[in-house]
């Protein structure tokens, strides 16, 4: 088998693993051919090329004293050349768990596909799809901080990442404030290393209910994240309920459970005054406001 000016080794096993049951005792071959385009031939320019299955057999050498020759053309496959463009995030912490998205041209060419990081296989998270023009793994464990070059091996040929990416210190977290929180409210997590991860989440759960994970804001500081409470879905304005917060931190195997207790979120209702507009007079210091679902 050829490809344009390329060698295709026919793979036997591989073939006969497509056979088909036959339809006839007589019917002793393939319905489809597995080759494997060999390494080092011709470099193929890109664009289209030819498939030429050629079939030459020694005469007398089939069981019933016949030979066959000839060849036969398909078109349709094309040579592209895959390149890594992108690599994102570009860090997260030693123990691993980033997940890691390389972005590029024809990066779903080819019938095989692995990524390593520093030589250590990078798991994919889901087979390449067509059109994609990304491939998406789980950063392994590093034995050390620092960067690491990052591959894309696509039937054998290494593609490596333009950026490296870099192991930071594993985050830790001790604290979140305050112990209360409802839909949209802010919570303070306090730790070391939290800027390591590059996408912090938290999530709310209770009696077997579980809500979205919502994304914590970019650290400003390694000691301290900034989180909007998720949405749970209450049934009236009265209940509360008392449950775990998680802090899922890119993916890492450290998950740190917190007790808080959740409020359906507050209204604060309009002024009763005209235009909803209070107008004070000197020496007026107080306001009232009705507010229901408030904590104290």
């Amino acid at each position: 088998v050829m490809v344009g000016r390329r060698g295709c080794t026919v793979l036997p096993e591989e073939s006969r693993s497509h056979r088909p049951l036959p339809t006839s005792r007589l019917k002793d071959f393939v319905d489809v051919l597995v080759c494997e385009l060999e390494p080092g031939g011709p470099t193929a320019a890109e664009g289209p090329a030819d498939v030429v299955l050629t079939v030459e057999e020694p005469d007398g050498h089939g069981p019933f004293g016949f030979c066959v020759r000839g060849s036969a053309t398909l078109t349709g496959f094309v040579f592209v050349n895959a390149s890594v463009s992108a690599l994102h995030p570009p860090f997260g912490p030693q123990a691993g768990g980033t997940h890691l998205s390389l972005r590029g041209a024809h990066l779903s060419a080819g019938s095989s596909w692995r990524v390593t990081v520093n030589g250590s296989e990078c798991p994919l998270t889901e087979q390449p799809r067509q059109g994609d023009g990304v491939v998406q793994c789980m950063a392994p464990a590093a034995s050390g901080l620092g960067t690491a070059m990052v591959v894309l091996w696509i039937d054998g040929n290494q593609f490596p990442a333009p950026q490296s990416f870099q192991y930071r210190p594993d985050p830790i977290v001790s604290a979140i404030t305050p112990s209360c929180s409802y839909e949209g409210s802010m919570l303070t997590i306090t730790g070391t290393h939290l800027d390591s991860v590059y996408c912090a989440k938290i999530r709310f759960e209770v009696s077997g209910m579980r809500t979205e994970a919502t994304e914590c804001e970019r650290p400003q500081v390694p000691e301290q994240l900034l989180c909007r409470s998720p949405a749970f879905p209450f049934e009236n304005n009265l209940e509360t309920a008392l449950g775990n917060l998680s802090v899922l931190l890119d993916g890492t195997t450290g998950r740190w459970l917190f007790r808080l207790r959740y409020y359906p979120q507050p209204k604060v209702f309009p002024l009763e005054q005209e235009d909803s507009r209070l107008r004070l007079k000197p020496g007026d210091n107080e306001i009232e406001v009705h507010v229901r679902g408030a904590t104290g």
